[in-house]
């Protein structure tokens, strides 16, 4: 997910902590909360193969979000992305904005939120069952599984850090 991506989730869970809540004001756990929902969703629209099911309330939230994300400068082939709406190979592209992945360890987004990156396998599925496009992983490298903490960020074998 790019950075812009989760700032504007972490802009704007209180808000919609407070819509969940009928308009009144969220405790600081329901605005965690809400931040969790907001970047689960997040990633599932960004990602193919990120699993558990789909948080309609979520998404249409962040639907809200109109930012354009510049190209990735390590996926000149990616292009410019709309936020939370990428196309169907830039969700195939597990590498996209993974020059990002090192600033991670600052702000702990991924793991605060419980996110983790989804296997090869399962990435090849969604990409072939959903949008009949190939995994753009090279060489089907694994992608390491897990609830991202410690070791973040997961490097997959073959990538170096930048």
């Amino acid at each position: 997910m790019h950075p812009d991506e989760q700032k504007w989730i972490k802009d704007n869970a209180k808000a919609f902590a407070q819509r969940l809540n009928g308009g009144q004001a969220p405790s600081d756990v329901q605005v965690a909360d809400a931040e969790q929902r907001l970047a689960q969703q997040g990633f599932r629209q960004v990602q193919h193969g990120v699993g558990n099911a789909w948080d309609q309330a979520a998404s249409s939230f962040l639907s809200q979000a109109r930012m354009m994300l510049p190209a990735d400068p390590s996926c000149a082939a990616c292009g410019i992305s709309y936020s939370f709406q990428p196309t169907a190979a830039q969700k195939a592209d597990a590498w996209m904005y993974a020059n990002y992945l090192p600033q991670d360890r600052i702000n702990n987004f991924y793991a605060q939120n419980a996110l983790s990156l989804p296997a090869s396998a399962a990435v090849d599925t969604a990409d072939q069952g959903v949008q009949g496009t190939p995994n753009i992983l090279p060489g089907n490298t694994s992608v390491t599984t897990g609830t991202v903490g410690g070791s973040w960020p997961p490097f997959l074998p073959g990538k170096e850090s930048k």
